[in-house]
């Protein structure tokens, strides 16, 4: 179960593309917990691929996942190395819903900034 692709993908990253990913992740995460800290080639852990698909209640099932961790250890499931952060995948990906949840939970992320210097504000 905890085998990535070529891309690094795993099973998943490629639950949060489907329509019935909340079922599928809740029973993956039961079996290996340990899904949701796995990255990508992109270095992209799962929350990202809910975000970019714009999966609301997967995006809050893994995020239940990192709730109780400090916020460094939070970091990496919320930002990739070239400074994007779940914020900017929302709204590059037009789900503006999940987007505004994003940045009335995680907050200090309104002002992180990729790697280009643009804030999710100046990507709107």
């Amino acid at each position: 179960m905890t085998r990535q692709n070529k891309e690094g993908r795993t099973i998943l990253h490629l639950t949060a593309t489907s329509n019935h990913s909340l079922p599928v992740a809740d029973k993956l995460l039961k079996k290996a917990p340990g899904l949701s800290g796995m990255h990508n080639n992109n270095v992209e852990a799962a929350l990202f691929s809910a975000a970019r698909y714009g999966k609301v209640n997967l995006f809050n099932l893994l995020a239940g996942n990192i709730s109780g961790y400090d916020a460094v250890s939070r970091q990496p499931f919320l930002q990739i190395n070239n400074s994007s952060t779940v914020l900017h995948i929302a709204i590059i990906s037009q789900h503006f819903e999940l987007s505004l949840q994003i940045a009335k939970e995680y907050k200090y992320l309104i002002g992180e900034r990729d790697i280009d210097g643009m804030t999710g504000l100046r990507l709107l």
